[in-house]
């Protein structure tokens, strides 16, 4: 996958962000890569591996 993406939340990559969802949830983990269309959260969890998730940019309210 490709690290650089010609969008505005490459301040973002790589770093540990709060993702606000349209719902009213939020999620947070290490932003590992940028799409078109979403991107990808490594979320840690207890006692396990970390996950990578996708997250649709359209469900995304924020990113802090």
């Amino acid at each position: 996958m490709s690290k650089k993406a010609p969008y505005s939340m490459n301040k973002f990559l790589d770093k540990v962000v709060k993702v606000g969802l349209t719902d009213g949830k939020s999620l947070n983990g290490k932003l590992v890569h940028i799409s078109q269309y979403e991107i990808f959260l490594e979320v840690k969890r207890e006692g396990k591996d970390p996950k990578v998730i996708l997250i649709m940019k359209h469900a995304i309210k924020y990113i802090m």
